[in-house]
């Protein structure tokens, strides 16, 4: 339903990055298309450059595509930024975690485990937790 409605809003505005972030982030959720849906991330940051919430969507299509130097680029600013900051150490270790580069990954896992700051911080620790234990 939320891919329905995006996809509507998009039709009334095909340069809102936002929208076409959202729609390439429910792509990526929903396996509707791993290929659109970064192309719709990469079109919302070519949209917007300033966005780092935009960035971060990238970045998670990057690493579901495989493209992990393009990945860990995009991650840059967002470890910089204290809001985008524990999402982006998440993804910097699901991306070594993808790469097999396991003990890495958990140095990231536990600083994403450990730092505040951002939205969602409790699912990003559950997260994180989750490939503690792994």
């Amino acid at each position: 339903d939320a891919v329905k409605y995006l996809q509507q809003a998009m039709r009334y505005d095909e340069y809102d990055g936002e929208v076409l972030g959202l729609l390439g982030e429910m792509y990526l959720k929903e396996n509707e298309g791993d290929d659109i849906a970064l192309r719709f991330c990469e079109k919302a940051v070519e949209l917007n450059p300033d966005s780092l919430s935009l960035q971060l969507q990238l970045a998670k299509a990057q690493l579901q595509c495989g493209d992990f130097l393009n990945c860990r680029s995009s991650l840059q600013a967002c470890l910089r930024n204290k809001k985008t900051r524990p999402a982006a150490l998440l993804q910097r270790g699901l991306l070594a975690y993808e790469q097999g580069q396991k003990r890495t990954a958990k140095k990231w896992f536990e600083k994403a485990e450990s730092c505040i700051g951002g939205k969602n911080d409790s699912e990003i620790k559950k997260t994180a937790r989750h490939y503690l234990n792994k």
